[in-house]
């Protein structure tokens, strides 16, 4: 892919940041924690583009961070995966611990099977979200969110 010369709106954004962090995750199989983490963070910081693009104020721009969280609660977790991850604990005193898991991926076409790793998402009641469907999730979100922009 091309460099982008500047990141100007939205669409740049999600074109030259959040697609290519979501794919280097969803497409390396050693289950890199640098790769899950950038993966959250550009998801979540996709909001930011699209309000600033939309011209929302403060208010609009919660209200519509309140509707995303409705719409896709994926992005809430990643959200909370990245602040857990750069303040060590959220709001709240909980955090969300990462570790890497692993499992067979069966190859149909060859009849074998090999190893992938993957990023699971702990919260401190037991909850495990595998961060392989956080991202892919928020990636089709934000795909169908910017397929909506004017611009």
């Amino acid at each position: 892919m091309m460099q982008p010369t500047q990141i100007a709106d939205a669409r740049d954004f999600y074109e030259h940041v959040v697609k290519p962090d979501c794919e280097q995750y969803l497409n390396n199989f050693s289950g890199g924690m640098a790769h899950a983490i950038h993966a959250c963070m550009a998801l979540y910081h996709m909001r930011e583009w699209f309000s600033a693009n939309a011209g929302y104020d403060d208010k609009q721009s919660h209200a519509y961070w309140e509707s995303i969280k409705k719409k896709c609660p994926a992005l809430e977790h990643a959200r909370n995966i990245i602040n857990s991850a750069k303040h060590v604990q959220l709001r709240n005193g909980q955090t969300v611990r990462l570790q890497r898991d692993r499992e067979d991926e069966l190859d149909i076409l060859n009849d074998t099977s090999h190893p992938v790793a993957f990023v699971v998402s702990i919260l401190p009641d037991g909850t495990r979200y595998d961060l392989r469907e956080i991202v892919s999730e928020g990636l089709s979100f934000w795909d169908q969110e910017v397929r909506k922009l004017k611009v």
